[in-house]
């Protein structure tokens, strides 16, 4: 049998690819990896078909997520109870189906190369974003994730927002392929002009921004938030307090009052735990009596249920009480996790539903959850909810200034694995989007605190149960970017862009197939089927 070497080669560079790749991404963090990693996948879409194009692309994304998230395989055996090997068949096939975003990415960027004959630093990082942003995905992560540590690169996403970035992370990669492979593409030098003009622009731009948000912030008063972290085991069943403790008398609460001495301004407590203040009224009263020893707001989460239209709707929720006891809201979880806390397309009343005992959905709630106490704005959001820019954009609103945005997670279904991290990464994202502190709080660990520059200031050890009081720059005149109030405009741009030039790209077979042109053409035909006809000269 014949071996295909230049095939076989194309594909070890795609493989290279994948690795250079996940190896930037959480926990291992070589971020700079990230800003060449793609090199030698562009390098194999060299003069190759749309269809290998396509299979390349999927390749180096299969491998890629599969490198990436391979605490899937931990969370589907623990949360889903799925036995080996099937948990590993579900981690390869979602890695085949988020794959999907590069191989579309890979073959549009051929397709586009061919028909336009553009050059590459306009076609790849149109293409890619373009696509990678309309695939849909469960855990979705921008490739800006992989670069969350890298504060100088982040600071004009107060205007660019996230997808900017991920522009920006693209053509610094087509750019140096194009350098290196100048005489094999044979492109016009100009057209890589303005790609480098836009690059020292953004760097530029961010060391400037940069320094001017942290001589800034080193002027503001600061707050004292109350972290605590449980450590407790997740479970999809309901767990009884931990072991000392009561349903009145939680280790959480107990945690907390040990921190009264510091005199927080507010403590905050992480998702997971099942506490029953709105059903049980001993709790209500204990935690009332409780929080008016601490003398300090208390955010802590809890899963209640409302009833509506004769339905018993099962909630997410943050549930904010003031330092003397006093109940002040709940924000109920609006972004809600597909397969995790809720099934899409089940119908929970039917025959499967039954048979396999599914437990009942979470039901989203309607509005943001913002509250004021001890002079500051604190912004909830729970898990999930800050992966997503424009979400937390929305939820940000038109009135920013002063807000504190806070995350309540339990990230303990994935393990000691990479996931808590890569879900951390998104929490310095938002942070200098919005130029807002975020303070996220694990069950596991571990917490942080982000200030609007990007910077973590706090991180709690991973895996161990601890409470801390962290002294939080803040300001109430500060918060809300451009971003803030534009979230969809890059992204609008960069979309527009790409379908332009797909559209200028299939414009002969968009032409063939309407009825307009089609009509021509056969007026034409018919015209070129006639004899020639004598003119006046021929008289």
């Amino acid at each position: 049998m014949q071996i295909n070497r230049p095939l076989l080669y194309k594909l070890f560079l795609c493989i290279t690819s994948s690795i250079t790749l996940a190896l930037a991404f959480p926990p291992h963090n070589y971020y700079p990896l990230l800003w060449i990693g793609f090199i030698p996948l562009i390098i194999a879409l060299e003069d190759t078909s749309f269809r290998h194009a396509y299979i390349f692309g999927v390749v180096t994304g299969t491998i890629g997520v599969m490198g990436a998230y391979p605490w899937l395989a931990h969370v589907s055996r623990i949360y889903l109870e799925l036995p080996v090997p099937v948990n590993y068949i579900v981690w390869i096939g979602y890695a085949f189906i988020h794959a999907q975003a590069m191989g579309l990415g890979a073959l549009a960027y051929r397709y586009l190369q061919e028909k336009t004959r553009l050059h590459p630093v306009i076609i790849f990082p149109l293409s890619f974003v373009a696509l990678w942003s309309l695939v849909p995905t469960l855990f979705f992560f921008n490739l800006a994730n992989g670069t969350s540590s890298f504060t100088t690169a982040l600071q004009p996403m107060e205007i660019f927002g996230t997808w900017g970035l991920d522009v920006i992370i693209i053509l610094v990669n087509t750019l140096i392929y194009s350098i290196l492979r100048y005489k094999k593409i044979h492109h016009n030098f100009a057209a890589m002009i303005p790609a480098a003009i836009i690059i020292i622009a953004w760097f530029t731009a961010g060391i400037f921004l940069f320094k001017g948000w942290k001589e800034d912030i080193a002027s503001w008063q600061t707050k004292r938030i109350g972290i605590i972290q449980t450590h407790r085991p997740s479970s999809r069943y309901i767990l009884g307090p931990a072991r000392g403790f009561t349903s009145t008398y939680p280790l959480a609460m107990d945690m907390s009052l040990k921190l009264a001495p510091q005199k927080p301004d507010i403590v905050i407590w992480p998702e997971g735990n099942l506490y029953k203040y709105f059903e049980d009224l001993e709790v209500h009263e204990a935690f009332m009596k409780n929080i008016n020893k601490l003398g300090a707001p208390l955010l802590f989460h809890d899963y209640p249920f409302d009833f509506k239209d004769g339905k018993t709707l099962f909630r997410n929720s943050s549930v904010m009480i003031n330092g003397d006891g006093s109940y002040i809201g709940r924000y109920n979880k609006r972004f809600i996790v597909p397969f995790g806390e809720y099934i899409p397309f089940l119908d929970y009343d039917g025959k499967i539903a039954r048979m396999f005992n599914v437990p009942p959905p979470i039901a989203p709630g309607d509005k943001p959850g913002v509250y004021e106490v001890s002079g500051m704005k604190i912004q909830t959001l729970i898990c999930y909810e800050i992966q997503f820019t424009e979400f937390v954009a929305q939820s940000v609103g038109t009135n920013p200034a002063g807000r504190v945005i806070t995350v309540q997670s339990n990230d303990g279904w994935y393990g000691t694995g990479g996931a808590v991290f890569q879900h951390n990464s998104s929490v310095a994202l938002r942070a200098v989007e919005h130029r807002l502190p975020v303070v996220h709080v694990l069950n596991n660990g571990p917490s942080t605190v982000v200030l609007p520059d990007g910077n973590t200031i706090f991180m709690a050890p991973f895996w161990e149960r601890g409470s801390w009081v962290i002294e939080m720059p803040y300001n109430d005149k500060k918060g809300g970017t451009f971003y803030t109030q534009h979230p969809g405009m890059t992204l609008m741009l960069v979309r527009f862009l790409f379908f332009t030039l797909l559209i200028y790209a299939l414009k002969e077979r968009i032409l063939s197939v309407l009825p307009f042109t089609k009509k021509d053409a056969t007026v034409e035909d018919a015209a070129g089927s006639l004899p020639p006809q004598p003119t006046d000269g021929g008289l």
